[in-house]
């Protein structure tokens, strides 16, 4: 076992995409990137790839 001394943790376990919410944002401008948890569960890694690049294409 290997202890960390930590500020804050980050539990982040069972989510699930809140489709109606998503619906409505995704009509709400005329681009919008569905990015990380609100598309379908996946790892940080790709939501963090996803949302840089989304943000460059501003």
């Amino acid at each position: 076992m290997v202890l960390l001394a930590a500020d804050t943790v980050i539990c982040a376990a069972g989510v699930r995409p809140l489709e109606t919410e998503t619906d409505a944002l995704r009509r709400s401008a005329p681009i919008v990137e569905i990015i990380g948890d609100c598309g379908r569960p996946g790892n940080i890694r790709e939501a963090v790839f996803r949302g840089h690049h989304a943000a460059l294409d501003l």
